[in-house]
């Protein structure tokens, strides 16, 4: 077993009182992480693991899904917790987090309708009511939750990001805002590059999956930010959910999913002034 370290630091400007894992407990996740993204891709887990789960919970468990489950297991409560000494907290999973991230959904899911039903009226169309199926949007759901937005930000923000942090700042002379930006280049060039399995499995063109895996770590980048913004990995999660799946409760005249990343995009943009740059986090006053 990797020696685990669990430093506090309650004096940095950006992750105050986040305990730090120890080099091997870092590079055991990524390893586990790629290990694991093998797997999921290979046909084995697909015919002997995936498929079967999928038929025994009539669909309501398909693959992508079971892959975020597994992963949530074996990396953040096998690895990350139990042999690397983090709380959740230390992953940006605390209550007064959760309340912020319950904010940033309701403002995301109603800025998004607000604006639609604006586009609906200024192109004359008549408001309708979409009609999709319980069942589906409840598999919809689980996959683009379970299934990619909480694994994945746990993993590429609340974990690798920081971590990746706190290494840089204690190996090098440089300043912690330029560890910062070094970290979030770094991790999200690799959160993009691990979309390659997906973009080959869609026979993208070269230079469309170059555009894809760009894309991705683009986006990666904006979630990062909004986690380092608001400290709490829900905000990201919730983004990153939504992104995923742009289902609106009317029919819209425009993309949702684009419309979806534009109100992201503004609510990255208008943290700065919703928060307070002394605490680097959301301050509530009543």
């Amino acid at each position: 077993m990797y020696p685990t370290r669990t430093d506090l630091h309650p004096s940095d400007p950006y992750f105050p009182g986040i305990r730090q894992a120890s080099p091997g407990i870092l590079v055991s996740v990524v390893l586990a992480h790629l290990m694991l993204k093998f797997l999921y891709f290979s046909s084995w887990f697909l015919h002997t693991i995936a498929l079967p789960v999928e038929n025994l919970t009539n669909g309501y468990l398909p693959p992508a899904t079971l892959a975020g489950l597994i992963s949530l297991v074996v990396l953040v409560a096998g690895i990350m917790m139990c042999l690397g000494s983090l709380r959740l907290a230390d992953l940006g999973l605390d209550k007064k987090g959760l309340l912020v991230g319950m904010a940033a959904l309701g403002l995301v899911v109603g800025a998004v309708h607000l604006l639609g039903g604006v586009a609906v009226l200024l192109t004359d169309l008549t408001l309708q009511v979409t009609n999709y199926p319980t069942g589906q949007v409840i598999v919809a759901t689980l996959d683009s939750f379970v299934g990619a937005a909480i694994t994945e930000e746990v993993f590429y923000r609340g974990f690798l990001l920081v971590q990746v942090y706190f290494l840089l700042c204690g190996r090098t002379q440089k300043p912690r805002s330029t560890c910062l930006v070094l970290s979030l280049v770094l991790t999200q060039a690799y959160f993009g590059v691990n979309h390659l399995g997906s973009a080959l499995r869609m026979d993208l063109a070269l230079p469309t999956i170059l555009g894809y895996l760009g894309h991705a770590g683009l986006v990666g980048a904006m979630l990062a930010v909004l986690f380092i913004r608001t400290r709490s990995i829900f905000v990201p999660m919730v983004a990153h959910g939504l992104l995923n799946l742009p289902i609106t409760a009317i029919e819209l005249p425009i993309d949702a999913d684009l419309l979806t990343l534009v109100v992201v995009c503004l609510l990255m943009l208008g943290l700065p002034y919703v928060y307070s740059r002394d605490s680097r986090r959301f301050v509530f006053t009543g």
